[in-house]
């Protein structure tokens, strides 16, 4: 179950129980993602994937302003392009990414070897996404995304999934955090994703970056999370599990 509070305090997003929630998302003025609690549910230390970008093109000031404007404009005709303003914004006014990892985690002997992003940079994304699914399923999504390294830009996501409830489809909207840069933001992706719903779903998915190539047993870096809201299908079950592999191209633009 996810928990939302506001107030005099950053927004906090909650996941697990009133009294002692796994996981927390800060939002105001910086990004934090704490996952101290995670050693109480099974898992272990980090260093991100190194990847480089080609150069690309700057925006110039013209340019930024006319596509500032755009969405000011776009805003008042449909609210959800105030999502995309929203994480144009890292780019234009970076803040601190910050992801809290456990002080200790237990070692499983065969389990994958589970690392935590230290980077203090931070990728978001908004698209809309689609998913269908009996058993096995695909998955697709695209939008715009935007990076505290001043580069905006869009992506598209496709991948599989294996989906822990009856045969069912949605559509709606995806929000995703990922603490890294542009280049951590694309390519391979494990996920565990969890949602709860039948006709409006809220999905949660902590997203998961495997060193490349493949090792025995498996590293993974926990580089972020995704939020969706969608419309659904109905489903014999409330909650939904589910395990993705995905991929993520990008192209984008220095602001």
């Amino acid at each position: 179950m996810i928990f939302l509070s506001a107030g005099a305090a950053p927004m906090c997003l909650e996941t697990g129980s009133p009294k002692t929630p796994v996981l927390k998302v800060f939002i105001m003025d910086s990004f934090t993602l704490d996952c101290s609690q995670l050693a109480n549910v099974d898992i272990t230390t980090l260093t991100p994937k190194p990847l480089t970008l080609p150069p690309q093109k700057a925006l110039s000031r013209n340019e930024q302003s006319v596509l500032a404007a755009a969405l000011k404009a776009g805003k008042r005709v449909n609210s959800a392009l105030g999502l995309v303003e929203e994480i144009v914004d890292l780019a234009r006014n970076p803040i601190r990414g910050t992801l809290v990892a456990p002080a200790t985690m237990p070692t499983l002997p065969k389990f994958p070897v589970l690392k935590f992003s230290t980077s203090i940079q931070l990728t978001g994304a908004v698209g809309l996404g689609v998913s269908a699914a009996a058993g096995l399923g695909i998955m697709g999504s695209a939008g715009v995304y935007a990076s505290t390294t001043r580069e905006i830009g869009v992506y598209t996501t496709y991948g599989v999934a294996l989906v822990i409830n009856s045969p069912g489809a949605s559509a709606g909207y995806e929000w995703t955090f990922v603490l890294g840069t542009p280049s951590d933001f694309k390519g391979p992706y494990f996920g565990i994703a969890v949602g709860a719903g039948t006709g409006t779903a809220i999905t949660g998915t902590l997203l998961f970056s495997p060193t490349l190539p493949l090792t025995n047993p498996l590293e993974l870096t926990l580089m972020g999370i995704s939020f969706n809201i969608m419309a659904t299908t109905p489903t014999k079950l409330p909650v939904t599990v589910t395990l993705e592999v995905t991929d993520t191209k990008i192209a984008g633009f220095k602001f």
